[in-house]
């Protein structure tokens, strides 16, 4: 008997354990597919295309983008546990590289702040609908301090 009660008691305290929180870049998958942008800055507008998939066994996610003239970068995203913290690694076509950091889970809004070459980055990616984002971007660039401001919607698939 009192084996038992300490089977339905354990079975009971097993039941009562919280779920496994679900992971923050699982969220992200309303961004897969293809994206029509415009960056806004420094008085220039310059449309540009974004496509989203998962990568490395679902463990990042990574954007292409693709402008007129040949211009691209390719940006890498995940979210670390254990760390509470998001990572996105923007590499431009021009081989320079950027790594940013933003802490917290919600992946709807992420302010990241460059950890690498330098500090004088921010980047703010703010999810409006499951169709619409923008990225809000000011720091200091090659000596020069920048603003922008992009928007992208995502392309319809037909039907």
């Amino acid at each position: 008997m009192r084996t038992r009660f300490l089977l339905v008691a354990l079975l009971a305290l097993l039941c009562m354990a919280p779920a496994k929180a679900a992971d923050p870049l699982a969220s992200l998958s309303y961004l897969v597919g293809t994206w029509n942008c415009t960056y806004n800055g420094g008085g220039q507008h310059l449309k540009y295309t974004a496509t989203y998939d998962y990568v490395m066994d679902n463990n990042w996610m990574r954007e292409r983008d693709t402008w007129a003239a040949g211009g691209s970068d390719v940006g890498l995203t995940t979210y670390e546990s254990k760390t509470n913290t998001w990572t996105e690694i923007v590499a431009e076509n021009e081989r320079s590289t950027t790594i940013f950091r933003a802490k917290g889970s919600d992946a709807g809004r992420r302010a990241y702040q460059s950890v690498y070459p330098n500090a004088l980055l921010n980047l703010v990616f703010a999810r409006v609908s499951d169709n619409e984002y923008t990225l809000h971007f000011h720091g200091t660039y090659g000596g020069t301090m920048m603003t922008s401001y992009d928007t992208c919607a995502k392309q319809s698939t037909g039907g």
